[in-house]
């Protein structure tokens, strides 16, 4: 069953359209099918059911079921909590459910779930065309019963399925493509970026930032200044992006030789400062930050005194720190000074001040400043993948930065279109948890997991009086005294869908899902881990 190229399938309108489906030989559509409902059938051979208008699959003994004859059927239904595999021996279509699925070729083959309703939902299909079958990506749960109505893996494929709406006017964001090079995505281009020094890959989402800095990688004309007499080199090395455009310095023999820029600021409001270096000789140790406050190794990566962070360690030496710090009126923001009374040369690239407690991507400038927008994500959720009295959800994410005092960043949320806070559940990353929130009325939803990761996978039941949140295998408290949102129709990722600044995930999305029913906790602790 060796696979052969992947292709995306427009032939087929079904609830949860995942987009990529690989092609396999042969015609038997997935094989093995092993999922139990309950106990009320066994994978074993197929039953045989001849088709009709309507056809109840519940009164079948068996999960495998091989529907006969051309006749159209308009409704599938089952009994509650019941899964089929169902074969399609001469060709079909139906509502599956109330969305049309248009012909089914001969030997197709789907697979339907059913909820504690009896409501039934496609999880899976197999569209057989000539001597291939075509089956969509699976989500990585095979051995839980119930199946996600929505599954995306930003990690391993990076394009956006059909029902996801994304959008960000600016056409100056940066990412790393999966060999580390440096790119831009275009204006509704999302960027599916890479974290290089873990490898984790995913759906970059951040809020609108401004670079406040003027020619961000040409420090060899104004607004830069020198200091102390260094030599700059214009457009002496190749850059982070694959240009040639990165400037080389060469300082002085004196502390504080170096070039810098001064930038009018807010008083004690807080900065973040970021530059890429790249070692060439002499003292491997330069000073970053207001005034130089905080001295990096260019060499090795290491902090060697300040408030300073390495962001990235990329290919080629190349290395982009920053430092946070309050600002007094005015910045002063150096691309290097030297950090004592000796010579070091280096190239520098990308220099970036912003207002934030972090260094956002690196956003491009020349004689003025230039702002990124925001990220928007969601998804619609229609009525018939929506389950009003319960639902789970799931986000993987992955962070380049551990979360301020105070801060709260908005993972996922779940609810209306057209709420206020407090109407809508939102997952979310604090300085000291993992939490879901938020307890006030109405939705009153209060659970927290003690953990503050770079990496996570969270994933929360949401269920009246009966409300939870895992993240990285740990659990989270019990709600019983909760709500579960009113008019449930969009899942936002990456913010709350009625505010923006501050509370944006800033990280990449790497995998999200949705169950049209609230999972156990044992299935929470799954997915989780």
């Amino acid at each position: 069953m060796a696979a052969i190229e992947v292709l995306r399938d427009t032939s087929v309108d079904i609830v949860n359209e995942r987009g990529p489906i690989t092609i396999i030989s042969g015609d038997q559509g997935p094989a093995g099918f092993n999922g139990a409902d309950g106990g009320s059938a066994s994978a074993g051979a197929e039953t045989a059911l001849a088709s009709a208008s309507t056809v109840n699959l519940g009164v079948v003994g068996s999960e495998r079921v091989l529907l006969t004859g051309s006749v159209v059927t308009n409704t599938i239904t089952m009994g509650a909590n019941q899964r089929r595999r169902v074969r399609v021996q001469d060709g079909w279509m139906c509502s599956v459910p109330g969305v049309l699925v248009r012909w089914i070729p001969p030997g197709s083959v789907i697979v339907l779930e059913s909820d504690g309703a009896g409501t039934v939902r496609v999880v899976q299909r197999s569209l057989a065309i000539g001597n291939v079958s075509h089956i969509e990506a699976d989500d990585p749960w095979s051995a839980m019963l119930f199946k996600p109505s929505i599954f995306a893996n930003w990690a391993a494929k990076p394009w956006l399925d059909d029902g996801w709406i994304y959008s960000n006017a600016s056409g100056n964001r940066s990412y790393y493509d999966s060999k580390g090079v440096l790119r831009y995505a275009g204006v509704n281009e999302p960027a599916f970026d890479t974290i290089w020094n873990t490898g984790e890959r995913g759906l970059q989402y951040f809020g609108a930032r401004t670079n406040l800095a003027l020619r961000s990688s040409d420090i060899a004309t104004s607004p830069w200044a020198s200091n102390a007499a260094p030599t700059i080199t214009a457009d002496a090395g190749m850059a982070p992006d694959g240009t040639m455009t990165a400037d080389r310095i060469d300082t002085g023999p004196s502390i504080y030789s170096g070039v810098y820029q001064i930038i009018t600021a807010v008083n004690a409001s807080v900065y973040a400062h970021s530059v890429y270096y790249r070692y060439l000789s002499g003292n491997p140790n330069v000073r970053i930050g207001d005034n130089g406050a905080a001295v990096v190794n260019i060499q090795t990566g290491a902090i060697v005194s300040g408030n300073a962070r390495l962001i990235d360690a990329m290919p080629g030496g190349w290395f982009r720190f920053e430092s946070v710090s309050a600002a007094t009126s005015t910045y002063f923001v150096p691309v290097t000074y030297s950090e004592n009374a000796t010579t070091t040369s280096l190239l520098v690239w990308g220099c970036q001040l912003e207002l934030g407690n972090i260094a956002s991507p690196y956003i491009a400038t020349a004689g003025s400043q230039v702002t990124r927008a925001a990220d928007v994500l969601y998804r619609d959720l229609p009525a018939s993948i929506v389950n009003q009295n319960e639902m789970t959800a799931y986000v993987r994410g992955a962070w380049r930065h551990s979360v301020a005092a105070g801060v709260t960043e908005v993972i996922a949320a779940i609810g209306n279109s057209a709420a206020a806070f407090g109407d809508d559940v939102y997952m979310a990353r604090g300085d000291t948890a993992m939490v879901l929130y938020p307890p006030v009325s109405p939705v009153n939803v209060n659970s927290a997991v003690a953990i503050t990761p770079k990496s996570a996978k969270v994933a929360a039941r949401l269920k009246a009086n009966d409300t939870k949140l895992y993240a990285n295998n740990n659990a989270g408290g019990q709600d019983t005294s909760c709500a579960v949102p009113a008019n449930i129709n969009r899942f936002t990722l990456g913010r709350a869908p009625w505010a923006g600044g501050g509370v944006e995930m800033n990280g990449n999305i790497m995998e999200t899902a949705i169950w049209s029913r609230g999972l156990p906790d044992a299935s929470l602790q799954t997915i989780s881990t």
